[in-house]
């Protein structure tokens, strides 16, 4: 395991997504050159995670499952046929992927070293300190409510942000310093989605290389390179089962923050409240407008205030250690991107004070199906340019 400092080029020209989020699963296929500013997104697909009544832990891993089978299914037929279209001779060479809350969970230590006379930064010295966070993480994952049930596995190791002496620096190696300061992120998935991945690969993805990450921390380096004069910010991804609030100060990943309640909860909570399935649910909350009324305008506002309060808890949770900043950030599952996106305006006005934002990604990272020429969603839309681009926040190898 190594953590990078910088941008390390890949010679991988075709590789494939799997994208992993609470509420559906999506296989990816892109052309990334490195010459070129942006990927070609050959082939996606997404398979919905049937809304279970009772979404336990082995139900939503059962779910999870198939859907991925699902999605490899379409992606051994359709995926294969879009690629061999472009270019007869590709292969894939790199499988990449994305695991997003409730399953991955990525938590941020800085790390010290400070000494009264200048001392040497070695690898060696660094590497001691990242293996004794990672260690300490992988337990306090761990213990938490969900991944107590499931074992758990550091997929990756990254060094985010580096000072020397109190300045920022790409690479600490072989120069002298009393105070080395690292952001180290780790990052965690239960080895059931792991093992499920591998399974999929050995079958379908042959010769390829896996590596994997956390959603919030693509998401995080995404939005770095999007809007590198950005230092603080707050990042919320709101997937079927869960909603992830990350903190970003000084340009730096320091937190985050996973509650159990995302857009399937909302149209489970709001069909039980209306006596009716969830997929007229779903309809009625595509459909909601100002001019909505009577029960079902009801029903949605009282649920909207169950949400807020989450928010809200997680958002003062948060302010007891740290200043809140007035740019917000949001990623939601598609069809109900912009209900999500007036809800979580609405909820945080009073921390954006009058200079503040809060900006939809679904709107600002709209990227087309080369094959079908349809857009792709926002999850896949982020993965990609992570992708192409790398960026500078290391990986494991």
């Amino acid at each position: 395991m190594k953590a990078m400092f910088g941008i390390r080029k890949r010679d991988t020209s075709y590789g494939a997504i799997i994208d992993i989020h609470s509420g559906s699963v999506g296989i990816a296929i892109l052309y990334s050159n490195h010459t070129e500013k942006d990927p070609q997104i050959l082939f996606t697909h997404r398979e919905e995670i049937q809304i279970l009544e009772n979404p336990g832990t082995e139900n939503l891993v059962r779910a999870l499952r198939r859907a991925l089978f699902g999605a490899t299914l379409q992606f051994s037929q359709e995926g294969v046929k879009a690629l061999k279209a472009h270019d007869p001779y590709a292969t894939i060479g790199k499988v990449l992927l994305v695991c997003g809350a409730p399953w991955a969970q990525t938590a941020t230590r800085f790390i010290t070293i400070e000494e009264a006379e200048p001392f040497l930064i070695t690898e060696d010295k660094i590497r001691s300190l990242i293996l004794e966070a990672e260690r300490r993480d992988e337990e306090e994952f761990k213990a938490t409510a969900l991944l107590k049930e499931l074992n758990v596995s550091l997929v990756e190791s990254a060094v985010v942000h580096t000072t020397v002496n109190g300045y920022s620096v790409s690479n600490p190696y072989g120069k002298k310093a009393k105070e080395v300061t690292l952001a180290h992120i780790s990052g965690l998935i239960p080895q059931a989605i792991t093992q499920t991945i591998d399974d999929i690969k050995e079958k379908t993805l042959t010769d390829t290389h896996r590596t994997s990450h956390t959603f919030a921390l693509v998401l995080f380096c995404v939005l770095r390179d999007l809007y590198p004069l950005q230092k603080h910010a707050v990042i919320i991804d709101i997937s079927g089962e869960a909603t992830e609030i990350c903190l970003m100060q000084d340009e730096v990943l320091l937190e985050t923050h996973v509650f159990p309640y995302g857009t399937y909860t909302f149209i489970r909570d709001l069909a039980v409240r209306l006596h009716t399935f969830p997929d007229e649910a779903l309809t009625h909350l595509r459909e909601y407008s100002p001019e909505t009324t009577g029960e079902i305008k009801n029903a949605i506002d009282e649920i909207a205030k169950t949400y807020t309060t989450y928010l809200h808890d997680s958002y003062t949770s948060l302010a007891e250690r740290y200043t809140i900043p007035k740019h917000f950030y949001l990623t939601t599952s598609k069809g109900l991107d912009i209900f999500f996106d007036t809800l979580v305006r609405r909820a945080s006005e009073s921390y954006m004070q009058s200079h503040g934002t809060c900006t939809s990604l679904n709107e600002i990272l709209t990227v087309q199906n080369t094959h079908t020429n349809a857009p792709v969603d926002v999850f896949f839309a982020v993965e990609a340019r992570f992708f192409h681009k790398m960026h500078s926040c290391g990986e494991i190898t």
